[in-house]
């Protein structure tokens, strides 16, 4: 299959089916390139007794009118999402640059609110003149210079991967980032950026590799980068405490192997295990995914290697046996992931069939770890601001706050403030926008989700008939509501441990924080002493049906509202631990609010 797939490319290339290479041949050693053997596009090269799951489907070649039609911006994204990875292209394809084209106006699309195909392309057009306006401010001059550009502070010298640039690609890939950073002066440790952007620079023009970056970094739906030092540190501990659960014999097989110490030490470079360690072909195949799915698809490939580096440990063949004394583990792994004797594909299926890994267990874990992490005092006391802290400095504008004030029923300026030093330090970068309003927008159950669903985070806040105020800070969009299970079955439950309840009802303002946060960021090991079903009311943070809201549960309801939004009932809660909210537990509403921060690109 390997030869027939390579003599077809030849084919196509010598018959000027296509009229130019596959790769952007001014920006790379296209000799190189197309002497490199095609590996594979099958996942069956590789058998493997852990089956999680399904793998993907027979190999599925998409044609250029395919890529155009359902890789569109008004393409359903679950559809999307399957489509590309259940592709199985070589990276010698010609219609991968079409392909990421397509991804990347997808995302202008996305973000600009339009499914309509045209439209993406002015936004991307729009995007590439601000690209080419921002050179000729940086450089003087939009004529590429010969001589070295130097690179911005968020890269790290010593993680400039380039693959197979030559020196034209790797000027471009430098004047790139220092655009980039010129327009995102905010952002001071991106070390992942690089590497991302050279091999962009293999398919995409300068300009759309430009477009792609800048997409990447003010997404809100899937999220792509790690923007800071702390946030970089976080992401390699939460790898770790997810192989935990996802990879969790290797672990320990490998702990067996080699220390404690070594592990952690592997795991702090664990970006650099895709980035740096492994071949050309096989970074090609995960970027298909991550312009789709963003950097969860890191982590699935991260369990994927763990668990085929000790298969093959295991096998103890010649070329792996003893791989771990000789070379140590850090020197093992990068060994391996250099020479990994499965083809693109079969890493794509092994990593595709590890099941019930998502979002919302990435996000969970993410909180936790984070939490953990500051309580140990192992984050960097200043933010990627220079160490300004948003919470007491980024308040919102006077005009902002007065608007609040003076159209809510429920916030006096005093309680806005104090909710806002609250917030998460990146949330307070929103703006609070009063979306949804019982006095405005009626008393409805199906307003409250069609005007809140859009946002992310959001701030609910009630006024009951007492004039009693408390609230709840929700770090998930409603819009999870509708999310289905591993079983097809429609989410319960859903939300993170960043959520909080608060009161100004009974004297001093009162925030009452997640458990396991309170719990000096235990986490699931502080809950090891629990029953599951113990440990799972710790969980409960938002549930939203069609007849009741829910904020907090496990033998009773931090708020509950009833289907007419007119009545509820607030209780002491396994997930927050707190008491009940007003005076009398059970409350009529006088006013609802929600507030949110983030509009998302729905």
């Amino acid at each position: 299959m390997n030869d027939s797939y390579e003599d077809l490319i030849n084919k196509i290339m010598a018959e000027g089916l296509f009229d130019r290479s596959p790769f952007q041949t001014d920006a790379v050693e296209e000799n190189k390139l197309l002497s490199l053997p095609c590996p594979p596009t099958t996942a069956q090269d590789f058998s493997d007794e852990e089956h999680d799951g399904p793998s993907s489907t027979s190999p599925n070649q998409l044609t250029s009118e395919q890529i155009r039609t359902t890789l569109s911006p008004a393409a359903e994204e679950k559809n999307v999402k399957l489509i590309v990875r259940h592709q199985h292209m070589h990276f010698k394809s010609p219609l991968r640059s079409q392909m990421w084209k397509a991804l990347y106006l997808r995302m202008e699309g996305i973000a600009g609110n339009t499914t309509d195909a045209l439209n993406a392309a002015s936004l991307a057009d729009a995007t590439a003149s601000l690209y080419q306006e921002t050179i000729k401010t940086c450089f003087s001059t939009q004529d590429l210079k010969s001589e070295e550009i130097g690179l911005p502070s968020f890269v790290e010298d010593k993680l400039t991967q380039s693959y197979y640039l030559n020196n034209r690609g790797k000027l471009t890939v430098a004047r790139v980032l220092s655009c980039f950073a010129y327009n995102q002066p905010d952002i001071q440790y991106c070390p992942m950026l690089y590497p991302i952007a050279s091999v962009l620079r293999h398919y995409l023009s300068e300009e759309d590799t430009y477009g792609l970056l800048a997409i990447m970094a003010a997404s809100k739906r899937a999220k792509y980068l790690y923007l800071s030092k702390n946030e970089f540190d976080i992401a390699a501990m939460t790898a770790y405490e997810l192989s935990q659960k996802f990879a969790r014999k290797h672990l320990v097989y490998l702990e067996v192997s080699s220390s404690h110490e070594e592990i952690m030490n592997l795991f702090n470079n664990w970006l650099w295990w895709i980035f740096h360690y492994l071949p050309f072909t096989h970074v090609v195949r995960i970027i298909d995914c991550y312009l789709v799915e963003g950097y969860k698809i890191f982590y699935r490939i991260g369990f994927a290697l763990l668990r085929i580096f000790v298969k093959y440990l295991r096998l103890g063949t010649s070329k792996w046996h003893g791989l771990i004394k000789s070379r140590g583990l850090v020197g093992g792994f990068m060994y391996f992931c250099t020479e990994i004797p499965v083809s693109p594909d079969a890493l794509m299926a092994k990593a595709f069939r590890i099941r019930r890994f998502g979002r919302a267990e990435l996000h969970k874990t993410y909180i936790q770890t984070q939490v953990q992490m500051k309580t140990d005092g192992r984050l960097n006391a200043f933010n990627r601001n220079g160490g300004r802290s948003l919470s007491n400095d980024n308040l919102p504008s006077p005009q902002v706050v007065d608007n609040i004030t003076a159209t809510s029923t429920t916030l006096t300026y005093k309680a806005l403030i104090t909710l806002w030093h609250w917030l998460p330090e990146r949330m307070t970068m929103g703006t609070p926008e009063l979306i949804y309003s019982s006095n405005e927008h009626g008393i409805s159950m199906n307003t409250f989700y069609t005007r809140s669903e859009p946002w992310e985070p959001t701030i609910l806040v009630i006024k009951t008939t007492t004039r009693e105020v408390f609230g709840t800070y929700c770090s998930s969009t409603w819009a999870t509501r509708n999310e289905k299970d591993d079983q097809g079955n429609r989410q319960q439950y859903f939300g993170t441990g960043e959520s909080f309840l608060f009161s100004f009802s009974q004297g001093s303002p009162s925030k009452y924080p997640w458990v396991n946060a309170e719990n000096n960021g235990e986490g699931a090991e502080g809950n090891a002493h629990l029953t599951k079903a113990e440990a799972h009311k710790k969980e409960l943070f938002m549930c939203g049906k069609h007849d009741m809201i829910a904020i907090g549960g496990g033998d009773g309801n931090g708020i509950l509202l009833h289907e007419g939004l007119t009545q509820g009932k607030t209780e002491k809660c396994a997930t927050f631990n707190n008491p009940p909210l007003c005076q009398t537990g059970d409350f009529s509403v006088a006013a609802i609010e929600v507030y949110g921060l983030f509009k998302l690109d729905f």
